[in-house]
């Protein structure tokens, strides 16, 4: 005879999330064995006071592949393969991404770790991918406390985290060979302390970089070009928040800077993180920071915010292909961060991305927009009047008009020109 097992009841960031399983044709088997694991997984999430998620909530269902009569893997539908060590792994994925789903457009949401060390604060820990990212969550979680191991969720407005301590997701091994992943509990991999509900702002954010012939572990102030443009690249929807760069500024400004560590031990981390920090609180008040936050941020005028603007194909052939004589065009962009040392500028359109302006592709880009603004409308510039305006700016030299064709090719390159 089946039985159901009962819901679980989530709540992150104030959202309830269940999961309702489909009915278990034996009690220690299929969906009850599921359903017992995840709520050993999720308990800090889970709730004692459940709330109904409708409608603002997220109700997902699990089920196993061929033992329920339903196998479609929908939207609001969990299908696992019977029997699979990675399942609760499945499961997790499924629960953040609906979690991003969302959020989208209301939080600040960053690919990145959040622990809490003592004597040091909230430290966030992102990276690029196989850069041991969860690794480095883990070790610094068991010296303090777990915040989350994937997804950080921020005010945008307050820089406050909402905790989401998900089971650890870490590769696993069988006889020496790689597998794929699956979900650890705290305690199998030592983690003593867990946060819940919203924690405070970060007091350091750590971009990880391991190599294994690092010498110790190093740590860099990235400049904040660098840093806006590698942050960007963490979320799938910056530009869906308002003020999307000059948020990320003011989380630089709020952790002092985008950390780079490059580490060959994860071990090593907390105590030269620690080290590192108390040297810099012991640095005279005049000595460099290796940290500039001035810059301007540039909102695009009418006619190139992404909503307002006209599809790119509807400026003709000549525009599109770079032709001889035809009118240079601005593309769409969302804002952009203007540095000492370059801009970013967060391209328009669904797939929007951070591209880092220096030297040259800069100044065209910026003489491109002063144009567009001062006539309020796309000044329709060719590149003999560009040239003119760059040696207006940097003077004659004998390859301007060959170095004028490279950048404008760059700038098209990076969908923000045509």
């Amino acid at each position: 005879m089946s039985t159901t097992p009962a819901p679980l009841h989530l709540e992150v960031a104030d959202l309830p999330v269940v999961l309702r399983f489909a009915p278990a044709a034996e009690p220690d088997r299929g969906t009850a064995a599921i359903a017992a694991q995840l709520a050993e997984l999720w308990e800090p999430l889970v709730t004692r006071s459940p709330r109904d998620p409708a409608p603002a909530g997220i109700t997902l269902r699990v089920g196993i592949t061929g033992e329920t009569g339903d196998d479609a893997d929908g939207a609001d539908t969990i299908q696992l393969p019977p029997e699979h060590a990675d399942s609760s792994y499945i499961v997790s994925g499924r629960v953040t991404q609906a979690l991003i789903e969302h959020f989208i457009g209301e939080r600040l949401l960053l690919h990145a770790g959040a622990v809490d060390l003592p004597g040091v604060g909230i430290v966030m820990v992102t990276g690029a991918s196989g850069a041991g990212k969860s690794t480095a969550t883990t070790v610094l979680a068991a010296s303090g406390g777990y915040i989350t191991d994937e997804l950080t969720i921020l005010d945008p407005r307050s820089l406050q985290i909402d905790a989401y301590p998900k089971p650890l997701s870490h590769v696993y091994t069988i006889d020496g060979a790689r597998i794929g992943k699956r979900d650890f509990t705290m305690a199998e991999v030592g983690i003593d302390r867990v946060l819940t509900g919203r924690v405070g702002a970060p007091s350091v954010f750590l971009l990880v970089n391991r190599d294994q012939d690092a010498d110790g572990v190093t740590f860099e102030t990235m400049r904040l070009v660098e840093s806006v443009a590698e942050i960007s690249g963490q979320s799938s929807s910056i530009w869906l928040i308002p003020n999307p760069l000059g948020t990320l500024v003011r989380l630089l400004q709020q952790t002092g800077g985008l950390l780079r560590a490059t580490y060959a031990e994860s071990a090593d981390l907390p105590a030269a993180l620690a080290e590192h920090l108390r040297a810099a609180d012991d640095a005279p008040a005049d000595a460099p920071t290796g940290a500039s936050f001035e810059c301007d941020i540039v909102d695009p005028p009418a006619h190139l915010r992404p909503a307002e603007a006209p599809d790119p194909s509807v400026l003709g052939s000549d525009c599109a292909t770079g032709t001889a004589g035809a009118p240079l065009r601005l593309l769409p962009f969302h804002q952009a961060v203007w540095t000492a040392d370059g801009c970013v500028v967060l391209t328009g359109g669904d797939a929007s991305t951070a591209v880092v302006l220096e030297g040259l592709s800069a100044l065209l880009w910026s003489l491109l927009l002063e144009a567009d603004e001062d006539a309020d409308a796309p000044a329709d510039l060719t590149e003999a009047d560009l040239l003119a305006l760059l040696r207006v700016e940097i003077g004659d030299h004998p390859d301007s008009e060959t170095v004028l064709t490279e950048v404008l090719a760059l700038l098209r390159s990076h969908a923000l020109l045509v």
